[in-house]
């Protein structure tokens, strides 16, 4: 599938794991993948405004600086940390599916969409009864000030555009 590229713009991101597999029930695959967001983001110099890890996919909020786009992101993290998640699981194989589907943040609505739907994502799938107690999720930046797993760029955007 084509992704549109355009410059200046934020992209909601979500990407699969092959076969069906739920490593990320694993805390410390968890931490691989963040840290490779970490890693990529200084980088790649990318910013990130949301992101949830869910038992067998992600969903990322991102905005590519200039010269980079969604899919050099993409292919590096999903490289790196199929890598290191296999490394560490000691397996072999494909980690993650093939591609990604992307949106564009369009407005400030939109991305307050994307952002809640990331933050209950994790209520939804009831995989905790507060979107509070799940680790692995943006939420805990933006409501509880907690920066300690990643720390979550100020977006640009205004909800009431």
């Amino acid at each position: 599938m084509k992704h549109l590229k355009l410059p200046g713009y934020a992209y909601f991101l979500t990407t699969r794991l092959a076969n069906g597999l739920q490593i990320f029930k694993d805390e410390i695959c968890c931490q691989l993948l963040v840290k490779e967001l970490i890693y990529l983001r200084k980088e790649l110099n990318y910013q990130i405004y949301g992101y949830v890890i869910m038992p067998d996919h992600f969903h990322l909020v991102v905005q590519p600086s200039t010269g980079s786009d969604i899919s050099i992101i993409m292919n590096r993290m999903k490289g790196r940390s199929s890598f290191l998640i296999n490394k560490y699981l000691e397996r072999t194989g494909k980690l993650w599916q093939k591609g990604y589907h992307d949106h564009v943040i369009r407005n400030g609505r939109d991305f307050e969409e994307k952002i809640q739907y990331i933050h209950n994502n994790p209520v939804k799938a009831k995989l905790v009864d507060y979107i509070e107690d799940y680790t692995f999720s943006s939420y805990r930046n933006y409501y509880l000030g907690d920066d300690s797993l990643i720390k979550i760029d100020i977006p640009v955007y205004s909800i009431s555009t």
